[in-house]
């Protein structure tokens, strides 16, 4: 399978032999329920990639940025690609905010 455009599933080609499936079951009837890369960008210092599942929650996800940046979960600031403020979502996924694969994910610490 080949992705030529990004992250869009709807732009995908799909091998020879294997039959399209609705869009709710795309990511579990193409074996993609691998972790995907996440781009962070920590406002002012860095940028980086996690992995991640749409299935992270947002607590989870602060955990991982802490990882890598240092920065502790209390005082991540965190913007979703849309501009929606999003850190004080811990129980909710990424899958429910809409947040995907090939997405920036913004972090402004806290002063």
């Amino acid at each position: 399978m080949s992705n030529s455009s990004g992250s869009d599933f709807n732009s995908w080609t799909l091998a020879p032999g294997i039959a399209p499936c609705d869009e709710k079951a795309k990511e579990e009837c193409h074996g993609l329920s691998r972790p995907f890369p996440l781009n962070i960008w920590v406002l002012g210092k860095e940028t980086f990639q996690i992995a991640y599942k749409p299935t992270m929650t947002i607590k989870n996800l602060k955990v991982r940025i802490q990882e890598v940046s240092g920065i502790s979960p209390e005082n991540q600031r965190i913007m979703s690609p849309n501009g929606i403020q999003i850190q004080d979502k811990n129980d909710a996924t990424l899958e429910t905010l809409d947040i995907k694969r090939g997405n920036t994910v913004l972090v402004m610490a806290k002063k």
